[in-house]
């Protein structure tokens, strides 16, 4: 990834290659805001199929907020607060 000042970047022709194998469409990815909206599909597909990484991201934030979860388990929820 090639990046010019602060919200400009750019993923080689290899990058774009190696994302679009895993399913991303990075070819028109301008800034980070672009790079987010073309992992959010495959964000919400690896959800769906295996949400213990999400899971696993949600609990380590309630932790490090020093937050208690209201279960054992905090469940990731797509768009939502998940540590709520």
């Amino acid at each position: 990834m090639l990046r010019s000042g602060r919200s400009t970047i750019r993923f080689t022709t290899t990058e774009i290659e190696e994302l679009r194998a895993l399913g991303i469409d990075a070819s028109d990815v301008k800034s980070a805001d672009d790079f987010a909206a073309a992992l959010e599909p495959w964000l919400h597909a690896l959800s769906d199929i295996r949400p213990d990484p999400f899971d696993t991201i949600a609990r380590e934030i309630a932790l490090v907020e020093g937050r208690l979860p209201g279960s054992s388990r905090l469940e990731f929820r797509w768009g939502t607060d998940s540590h709520a």
